[in-house]
Formats: structure tokens, sequence, C-alpha cells
């Protein structure tokens, strides 16, 4: 990690938490326990190829999360494919249980996730 991801992490991400951060329940794929997190961000809106349909799209969701095992999901603990997070899929919605598709990113302490 750079100086500057070093930084931002411990100094921007704390905000970012406070002000944007929303509850969202992460559930490992090895059966471990299930743990209530923040999510530093939901993309609601995004749409993902579905790359078995070519040219198709379905609906998705972005998801940021601090790259921490306490505080987020760490990169080393992160089963993609078999990892779910429950969120709300509107805004104001109940949570729903979606599988996490893929990293897309890790960044600034920061792991973007394609959920599905």
């Amino acid at each position: 990690m750079s100086s500057f991801d070093t930084q931002f992490e411990f100094s921007a991400l704390p905000g970012f938490r406070d002000q944007d951060g929303e509850s969202i329940t992460y559930h490992p794929g090895d059966g471990s326990l299930s743990r209530t997190i923040t999510a530093v961000g939901i993309e609601r809106d995004a749409i993902e190829p579905v790359p078995e349909l070519s040219g198709s799209v379905m609906p998705s969701a972005i998801i940021a999360v601090q790259d921490d095992s306490t505080l987020g999901i760490s990169l080393a603990e992160l089963d993609e494919h078999n990892d779910e997070i429950e969120y709300a899929v509107r805004v104001g919605a109940s949570a729903e249980r979606r599988g996490i598709w893929r990293l897309l990113s890790q960044q600034a302490g920061i792991l973007r996730l394609a959920v599905r």
C-alpha cells in the first residue's frame, strides 16, 4: 500500500463511514459467523454484463467496504462467488441477501465489490 493509501485509510475513511456509511451484513461463504459492517458507499443503479449471454446485462450493485477484517471485509478473507452481503437493494426497502460476484478494485484501503 502506498503512503497516500495509508494516510487516506486512517484519515478519510472514518469520515466517509460516519457521513455516508450504511449498515450491511457480511455472510462469509465458509460458514463462519456473519457480522454487521458499515459500507462506505452503495451504488444501487449499476449494471453488469452477463458473460454467458453475449450483449446482455443484469442489475447489480457496487458496494464499497473498508479492507479490514473487523470494520469491513479484508481481501484475505474475501471469497468471491461464495460470500454474500445483506443490504437494502432499494433505499428504504427491507434488506435482501445477495451474492458477491467479483472484486472490482482494491485501492486506498477500500474494496469495491460487484453484488448481484
